[in-house]
């Protein structure tokens, strides 16, 4: 079953655009920061603007190496010894310590770590995609809490409160109606 999971293009495509998100959100973040630094504190629309920018930048760089990876996947050879050799979509079973001697992790390169890490992208997307439920489900729990807040067991309070209330808002400039409930 890990085989197959390995094996399958989307769990694949998913862990190299989790694994790449990670320094491309790093880039992008630096890129903000240094805009941060050019343009005024003052300027809070087009911080936020720019802000928006970095994450939707974010969004479609992930996307493209989701479809990048998705569509030149190819099931990966795995080297069983000097002579063997399959396609790893076959259920086998390995004695590790003839398959990476001792001596082979001095020796490493980059697509060693690579072939590495794919083997654990099955628990890699598990994980992430509990984390990214769990914080659908919190969301969407507190969007419902806030909507019962708006609507049910809410008192208005004693007119010098909201007079008062209304007098911060103008003085702060807000120009949208705000209420103000216990």
């Amino acid at each position: 079953m890990i085989t197959n999971l390995m094996n399958n293009p989307v769990i694949t495509a998913l862990g190299w655009t989790l694994v790449h998100s990670l320094w491309i959100a790093l880039v992008f973040a630096l890129i903000t920061r240094l805009f941060f630094v050019k343009v005024n504190a003052e300027r809070a629309l087009l911080r936020y603007r720019i802000s928006l920018g970095s994450m939707l930048g974010i969004l479609l760089v992930t996307i493209g190496i989701f479809v990048r990876y998705y569509t030149s996947f190819e099931a990966p050879e795995v080297a069983l010894g000097p002579e063997i050799s399959m396609q790893t979509n076959e259920t086998v079973f390995l004695d590790w310590e003839q398959v990476a001697p001792p001596e082979a992790a001095s020796n490493w390169s980059w697509s060693q770590l690579a072939i590495q890490l794919e083997y654990y992208f099955p628990v890699l997307v598990l994980l992430w995609l509990l984390g990214a439920s769990f914080m659908g489900i919190r969301l969407a729990g507190s969007w419902w809490y806030l909507h019962q807040m708006g609507t049910q067991g809410l008192q208005t309070p004693d007119t010098e409160w909201t007079q008062g209330f209304h007098h911060l808002c103008t003085k702060m400039g807000v120009r949208r109606p705000v209420r103000l409930y216990w």
